[in-house]
């Protein structure tokens, strides 16, 4: 392939293809020599890849997290009409469907909304929005659980899940991980971003690389050094059952 290009060029599908720099932000991508085929690609501060927003600075619109929420309330206020039976279920559907798993960041006042809109597909039609606020959080844990039908606390699990996940494969080590989180501060896009805001809605501490903290209470997921040294595959088999506690434990502290 490498002599292919060297004697053809390489070709690129423009209308596809984005540009821009990582974290610049007054940055000027377009400073190219004149005639140079990379003139053709639009200069973007955020794009779409796998399903997801890839941000490349702070503070850029994340289009497809935008649609997607849109397309959220828009379910819920359909599922609300739908028998009782039927309602928490369309809100886990619907939930499931703004690809948390994809690493989708969304905002605080995003979260907000998101987290009104599924209370209110799950009361049904008939409240009209007049439970009182303080009730509002008990609706979802009354419902099939919080973290499958409250945004904040869906886009927290989704993390843990992911990084227990990673670390049973070995595709993270706890070392590289107290490094992501040491940098934390400094992060506006990706996985511990995601994290990030969905612990700052919901008001949990993050005191170290492998706890939460809320008020007195503590919840921690650190699985067993002697299992992930393991090799691979012992590792993904002997930390089963280790997994599925910490993810008990995580619905109870939610």
């Amino acid at each position: 392939m490498r002599l292919i290009d060297k004697a053809l060029g390489p070709e690129l599908n423009i209308p596809k293809c984005a540009r821009g720099f990582v974290g610049a932000a007054r940055a000027r991508p377009d400073r190219l020599v004149s005639g140079s085929p990379l003139l053709k690609i639009d200069v973007k501060d955020c794009f779409r890849y796998l399903g997801t927003d890839i941000v490349l600075r702070k503070g850029s619109v994340r289009k497809v997290a935008n649609r997607r929420l849109d397309s959220f309330r828009k379910r819920c206020s359909i599922i609300k009409i739908l028998p009782r039976q039927q309602r928490a279920v369309g809100v886990c559907d619907a939930v499931s469907a703004l690809w948390l798993d994809g690493c989708s960041v969304y905002n605080q006042t995003q979260i907000r909304q998101a987290a009104s809109s599924a209370f209110l597909a799950l009361v049904g039609k008939g409240s009209g929005g007049s439970v009182i606020r303080r009730s509002r959080a008990m609706q979802h844990a009354l419902g099939p659980a919080p973290h499958v039908t409250h945004l904040a606390c869906a886009m927290a699990y989704s993390c843990l899940r992911q990084l227990l996940r990673m670390f049973k494969v070995q595709r993270l080590t706890s070392l590289q991980w107290t490094q992501l989180w040491n940098d934390r501060a400094l992060v506006f896009s990706g996985p511990v971003a995601q994290l990030m805001s969905a612990l700052h809605w919901l008001q949990i501490e993050w005191p170290s690389p492998l706890s939460w903290k809320y008020g007195s209470r503590v919840f921690r997921f650190r699985l067993p050094d002697n299992l992930l040294l393991a090799p691979a595959p012992l590792c993904a088999h002997a930390c089963k059952r280790d997994i599925a506690a910490i993810l008990h434990d995580a619905r109870s502290f939610f």
